[in-house]
């Protein structure tokens, strides 16, 4: 008797069930993704039935906008829509080998068609202005990025990370030569709106919104995120008051403080959200950087180490001190130090002098024919580490913290 063919064992079902009452997600007809988000655009509804992302729409190369801004597919018509769904019912993604790939490289010599999402996950270019073109990855225009050290290796100047470049994830300006991430320059352009959007790094805005334009950053016409949120500006009206040393010697608690003396509270110059008693934190003046801050500005490169183009110099040991004198009348109208530091007051012909620092701020503390008066310089040495010194102007006496 020949041996029976085993029957199959049922396998076990992997998705699970919906619950009950539940309507099922809808999806984009294009992409087959669901919801939307900063990639993807707005998830659109016709009213009778059809869902398509926004970016969806405006990238297919079949589709024209006949309508007005204010109805549901935001200028598309949904009889056009739906022809365009029937042309991509007979195009294939090169990347995912599903149909309705609707976007294709903007070069007639290249044959490439895809879906919106799987070009931007492959490294394809869209340009969200215009005609908004698309590009391959393979016919993308390119920046040339000069790199900022032997090995390769520079920081962002948004996050402060490591980057690795070339590479289609990193975005040099046009106006200051400075590397950041791509991430980083989307999320603050979706942030910024059209309107803030401009280089952190020294303020340019129409050059660089260009530029960035050009190489794929989405810049939406809207308003700055904290200038849409409720009450975005009430926190301004309140000054931290906060000890956050590790070990807070104050007997009245860590929220306590006064205007003057031990308990005076000191916030941090850089991101003014971290404070410490002047006595927990053995700040002798008015200026201190907290621990994550501090980090952060060790790990940048100091400015004295680069140049305008973005590159590095020197050390400053192998070249000539530059001394910029600061009129102490006209503190507004002094020019930026970069080596060499000095200052001369109109009572005193002694000069303080600060090698190899860069002078970051400075104030009097009382009057320059008091003996009692003092300078209080804010210097970052050449480490990038940040240092403040206060001079006696009668003894010429040296106080750092």
């Amino acid at each position: 008797m020949a041996p029976r063919r085993k029957k199959p064992t049922k396998q076990a079902r992997v998705k699970a069930a919906a619950p009950k009452g539940s309507e099922p997600v809808p999806t984009c007809a294009f992409c087959d993704l669901p919801q939307g988000d900063d990639i993807n655009g707005e998830l659109l509804s016709s009213g009778s039935g059809l869902h398509v992302h926004y970016f969806c729409l405006l990238f297919s190369s079949g589709l024209h906008q006949r309508g007005e801004e204010n109805e549901p597919l935001r200028g598309f018509v949904e009889a056009d829509v739906r022809a365009e769904l029937r042309r991509g019912s007979r195009l294939i993604c090169c990347f995912c080998k599903r149909k309705n790939a609707t976007v294709g490289c903007c070069l007639r010599a290249c044959k490439k068609a895809f879906h919106m999402p799987c070009g931007v996950a492959k490294d394809c270019l869209l340009q969200f202005f215009g005609d908004f073109r698309v590009y391959c990855a393979a016919h993308r225009p390119r920046q040339n990025v000069v790199p900022m050290d032997r090995d390769g290796v520079s920081l962002c100047s948004i996050c402060s990370e490591q980057m690795t470049h070339p590479s289609v994830d990193v975005l040099v300006t046009p106006c200051c030569r400075q590397l950041f991430h791509r991430a980083c320059i989307q999320r603050q352009a979706v942030s910024a709106g059209s309107h803030f959007f401009r280089c952190c790094h020294c303020n340019n805005q129409e050059a660089f919104q260009r530029e960035m334009q050009d190489h794929g950053i989405y810049v939406p016409d809207q308003d700055a995120s904290w200038e849409r949120e409720p009450h975005a500006f009430e926190e301004l009206l309140f000054r931290y008051q906060h000890c956050d040393a590790p070990r807070c010697s104050c007997p009245l608690g860590r929220s306590h403080h006064q205007e003057d003396g031990r308990w005076k509270m000191v916030v941090c110059d850089s991101c003014g959200s971290q404070g410490v008693h002047a006595s927990c934190g053995n700040v002798g003046g008015t200026h201190w950087i907290c621990t994550e801050c501090r980090q952060i500005i060790n790990r940048v490169p100091s400015a004295a180490q680069q140049s305008s183009s973005g590159r590095f110099e020197k050390h400053p040991s192998q070249q000539q001190p530059e001394v910029i004198e600061i009129d102490s009348d006209d503190e507004d109208e002094a020019p930026r130090p970069q080596r060499h530091t000095e200052r001369q007051t109109s009572s005193h012909a002694e000069r303080v002098t600060a090698n190899g620092c860069r002078l970051l701020d400075f104030a009097m503390r009382g009057s320059s024919n008091d003996d009692s008066a003092t300078l209080q310089l804010m210097l970052e040495t050449i480490s990038g580490s940040v240092i403040v010194a206060d001079i006696s102007l009668s003894d010429h006496s040296l106080i750092v913290s």
